[in-house]
C-alpha cells in the first residue's frame, strides 16, 4: 500500500533506466508495468502558494518575500510589514493570487488528474484527496488564507495529529475545535487505509474510490470551519486545457495595461503538459500466450549513440512449456517516424516456434524511424536481459523482416559471438545507403527519361511539373497515370492486380529496362513488380530524395549514385550510345563526408562468421532484389560464401514469404547450425540463373494468384504460366 502526496517539483522527471524505474510514471502506468497496490494520491488546493513568495524576486516582485513577516515579526526585525504594504491595490492582489492559483492548477492537472486517471485504468483501489483547509474561516486568518491557503505540505499535521502547523502560522485557539475534528477524520481514514487498503468511513461518510466516469466521485475534500470538519466528494477535475482556458479568462478581467506588463507572471507558472505516451496503445506490450506457453512483457533501457542517447524500449517474450533452451530474437521492420513505439510477434512462424520448443523475444526498439543502430543494440541488449531473467539460452537465432532484415544482417557482424544463426527476410541487407539510393535513382531515371532532367535538388515548382509529366494530371486526389511513359498506375493500393499492369510506350519500356537492371538485373515477372510499385518509388520515396538528398536529416546527402554505371541491356562490357548518354547526363549525387553511415545507418558487411540464410521476393520493388546480390557479393569478397545461402520466393510484393516457406527456411537454418547440414539456395550471382523463366520456383511452396494478362521480363505478352511454379501441395 502506498500514500503519495505530490511535491512541487516534477517527480515524473526521475531517470527511467528501464530496469529499476521501468519507464516514466505515466508510461509505466499506461502499460501496466508497476506493482498494483492500493494507493492514495493527494493534492492541496493552493499547492503552489508555498513557493510564490520565494520566486517573487524572479518575477520582479521582491516584496513578496516579506509576507512571512506578517505572521512572524522576527523575520525582518528592521521592518513591520503589513498586507497593505506588500499588496497595495487590487492589481497586486490579483497578480499574487493568480500566480499561486494557476500554478497550483497546472500541477493539479498533472499530478492529480492525469496521474490518478492513469492509475484508475489499471486498478480500482485508487483514492484521491483535495486538502482545502486554509485557516478554518476565522477572520484572523484571512491574510493567511489569501497568502498561503491550503499550500504545499500543510495537510501533513492533519493526517498525523500534530499540535503545530507548517511554519507555525495557522493553528490558533479560534480554529482549534474545527481543525481537530478534521484531524480526527483524516487520521481515521489514514489508519483504515493502512490496515485494510481502503480509507473506509468516518462518522458515516465514505471516502469513495476515484472513478474515471464523468460526473462520478473523484476526490474527497478536506476542510473545516471553526467547529466542524467539512467532508465532501468532488466530481470535477481540472485538465490541462481547462487550466489554460481558465488563465486566459482570468487575464481578460484584468486592467489591460497591467496585464500587458504582468500577465506573463501567472502564465509562466502554467508549465505542466500531458505526458508523451511511448507506446501506441494502452497495455500494448501485453499479449496472450499460445497454448502451452507463457508470455512476458516489460521495458528495458540501453544507450545507443550520441545521436539517439539513452532509450527505453518495450519487449515481448514467449517461452513454451517444453522450452528446448534455444531462443529466437525477432527484429521488426520500419515503423515510420511516429513517436509511439509498437511491438511485433515473429509472424508468420510464431506458432511453429512455440510448438517446436523455441522461446522468442522481440523489441519495440527505443526509437522509430530508419534507425538501425537502435535495433541492433536494442536487440542485443534484449538478449542479455533474457539470459539474465529467464536463463541463458543454449543457442540464439536472430531473424527479421525488411528493416529488421537490415538489423539482423548487421547484428551478425556487430556481435559475432552473440548469435548462432541468422534469417534476414525481405531484408535491406545491402544497407540503408543502397535502399535510399535506389529510391532516389528511380526518380533520377524518371527525371532523365522524361526529358526534364531537372537539377537536383528539385524545388516545389519542378516537383509539381515532374509528377504531372510522369504520371499525368490529377483526377481528384489521384493522378491519371497517363504520362510521358504511357500509363503507370498511380493507385495507392499496394497489392498487385491485373488492373495495375503498366501500358508503356517505347520510352517507358526503356525506362523500365533501366530500372530493372538497377534493381537487380533481368528476372521473371519484373513487369508486374515495376507496375506495382513504380509510382510509390518515384512519387513517395524517390521524389523526397530528389528534393532533399539528406531527407531532412540535416547532415548532407544520404544517397550516392556518383559512380554507378547504368545499363539498358545484358552487355555490361560495352556501352551503347543510349547508355553513354544516360550515364553522362543523369543527375548525380554523392554521399557527403559529414554523413557518417557507420554511426547513423549501420552498413552491412560481408565478414560473417555464422550461418546466414536470407529470403527475398523476386517481385519486391520496395526493397529490391539488388540488396541480395550486393550482400552476396560482399560475403563472397570476404571469402565467406560458405556461410550464406539465399532463397528467392516467386511473389510480387514486399515480405510475401508465407508461413510454410519461412518455417522451412528456419528449420533448415537450425539443421545447418546444429548438424552442419548445409541447406540449398539459389545462385543469385549467376545472371543466367536469375533470368531463367522458372527463377524463384525452387523454394516457393504455395502458388500466388496468376495475374493475367502478364508481361514477361522482356516486355512481351506472356501466359499466366510465368507466374506458376510446380509447387508442392
Amino acid at each position: 500500500m502506498t500514500i503519495r502526496a505530490t511535491a512541487a517539483v516534477s517527480t515524473f522527471n526521475a531517470f527511467a533506466d528501464g530496469y529499476v524505474l521501468p519507464d516514466t510514471v505515466i508510461n509505466a502506468l499506461h502499460q501496466g508495468i508497476y506493482n498494483k497496490v492500493p494507493i492514495i494520491i493527494g493534492f492541496n488546493e493552493n499547492e503552489w502558494n508555498d513557493f510564490v513568495p520565494l520566486y517573487g524576486p524572479l518575477f520582479g516582485k521582491a516584496s513578496w518575500s516579506n509576507v512571512y513577516d506578517i505572521f512572524d515579526p522576527t523575520f525582518d526585525p528592521a521592518n513591520e510589514w503589513t498586507y497593505a504594504d506588500i499588496f497595495p491595490n487590487e492589481n497586486e492582489e490579483q497578480l499574487y493570487e493568480a500566480t499561486g492559483w494557476f500554478g497550483s492548477l497546472s500541477f493539479r492537472a498533472k499530478y492529480l488528474t492525469e496521474l490518478t486517471t492513469e492509475l484508475r485504468e489499471n486498478q480500482e483501489d485508487v483514492y484521491a484527496y483535495l486538502f482545502q483547509w486554509a485557516g478554518g474561516g476565522i477572520p484572523a486568518m484571512e491574510d493567511f488564507r489569501k497568502i498561503f491557503g491550503a499550500a504545499h505540505a500543510m495537510e501533513i499535521p492533519f493526517f498525523f495529529g500534530a499540535d503545530d502547523s507548517l511554519f507555525g502560522y495557522s493553528f490558533i485557539p479560534a480554529n482549534e475545535t474545527g481543525r481537530k475534528a478534521l484531524q480526527n477524520a483524516m487520521g481515521t481514514y489514514l489508519m483504515n487505509f493502512i490496515q485494510t487498503g481502503d480509507p473506509g468511513t468516518y462518522d458515516g461518510f465514505a471516502w469513495e474510490a476515484w472513478s474515471n466516469e464523468e460526473g462520478e466521485a473523484k476526490t474527497i475534500t478536506f476542510d473545516a470551519d471553526a467547529n466542524d470538519a467539512l467532508l465532501a466528494m468532488e466530481t470535477d477535475v481540472w485538465t490541462f486545457d481547462e487550466v489554460t482556458a481558465g488563465l486566459a479568462a482570468e487575464l481578460a478581467t484584468w486592467d489591460p495595461a497591467f496585464s500587458a506588463v504582468w500577465g506573463a507572471v501567472p502564465a509562466s507558472q502554467v508549465t505542466q503538459t500531458a505526458e508523451t505516451l511511448r507506446f501506441v496503445a494502452r497495455d500494448h506490450l501485453q499479449f496472450d500466450a499460445l497454448d502451452g506457453a507463457t508470455s512476458y512483457y516489460g521495458t528495458y533501457g540501453y544507450y545507443v549513440d550520441p545521436w539517439s542517447g539513452y532509450q527505453i524500449a518495450g519487449y515481448r517474450v514467449e517461452i513454451p512449456d517444453n522450452w528446448s533452451g534455444d531462443l529466437v530474437l525477432y527484429c521488426h521492420g520500419y515503423r515510420g517516424d511516429v513517436p509511439e513505439l509498437s511491438a511485433s510477434n515473429p509472424d508468420p512462424i510464431r506458432a511453429h516456434l512455440v510448438e517446436n520448443g523455441y522461446a522468442w523475444a522481440s523489441s519495440t526498439y527505443g526509437e522509430n524511424g530508419y534507425n538501425v543502430a537502435t535495433g541492433v543494440i536494442g536487440t542485443h541488449e534484449l538478449l542479455r536481459l533474457f539470459n539474465t531473467r529467464f536463463g541463458t539460452a543454449d543457442r540464439a537465432y536472430i531473424m527479421g523482416h525488411s528493416m529488421g532484415g537490415h538489423v539482423t544482417a548487421r547484428s551478425v557482424t556487430q556481435y559475432p559471438d552473440a548469435y548462432d544463426g541468422a534469417l534476414p527476410l525481405c531484408g535491406v541487407v545491402g544497407g540503408g545507403q543502397e535502399q535510399f539510393s535506389f529510391s532516389a535513382e528511380m526518380a533520377f531515371l524518371a527525371n532523365y527519361f522524361s526529358g526534364l532532367n531537372y537539377d537536383v535538388p528539385f524545388g516545389f515548382p519542378e516537383a509539381g511539373t515532374f509528377l504531372e509529366t510522369v504520371f499525368g494530371p490529377l483526377d481528384g486526389l489521384v493522378r491519371t497515370g497517363n504520362g510521358c511513359f504511357g500509363w503507370i498506375s498511380a493507385s495507392p493500393v499496394p497489392a498487385y492486380t491485373p488492373a495495375k499492369s503498366a501500358v508503356l510506350n517505347a520510352v517507358g519500356e526503356t525506362f523500365k529496362d533501366a530500372s530493372m537492371y538497377r534493381s537487380g538485373g533481368k528476372r521473371p515477372i519484373y513487369h508486374a513488380a515495376f507496375s506495382n510499385m513504380a509510382y510509390f518509388q518515384i512519387n513517395s520515396q524517390g521524389l523526397m530524395f530528389a528534393m532533399d538528398p539528406g531527407a531532412g536529416a540535416g547532415r548532407g546527402s544520404a544517397i550516392d549514385n556518383g559512380d554507378y554505371e547504368y545499363h539498358l541491356d545484358d552487355d555490361f562490357d560495352i556501352q551503347s550510345a543510349e547508355e553513354v548518354a544516360l550515364n553522362n547526363t543523369i543527375q548525380r549525387v554523392q554521399i557527403s563526408d559529414i554523413f557518417d553511415f557507420e554511426d547513423i545507418m549501420y552498413p552491412v558487411y560481408g565478414n560473417i562468421t555464422i550461418p546466414v540464410l536470407t529470403m527475398h521476393d523476386i517481385g519486391d520493388f520496395f526493397v529490391p532484389f539488388s540488396h541480395e546480390k550486393l550482400y552476396a557479393q560482399r560475403v563472397r569478397d570476404a571469402g565467406r560464401s560458405d556461410l550464406l545461402r539465399t532463397r528467392i520466393i516467386r511473389s510480387v510484393t514486399h515480405c510475401g514469404m508465407n508461413a510454410e516457406e519461412t518455417a522451412e527456411a528456419f528449420d533448415d537454418l537450425v539443421a545447418w547450425v546444429e548438424n552442419g547440414t548445409v541447406p540449398a539456395g539459389d545462385n543469385i550471382l549467376d545472371p543466367d540463373v536469375v533470368s531463367a523463366g522458372d527463377f524463384g520456383c525452387n523454394f516457393t511452396r504455395a502458388q500466388r494468384p496468376a495475374e493475367d494478362p502478364a508481361i514477361d521480363h522482356d516486355g512481351n505478352p506472356a501466359t499466366p504460366d510465368i507466374w506458376t511454379c510446380d509447387c508442392e501441395d
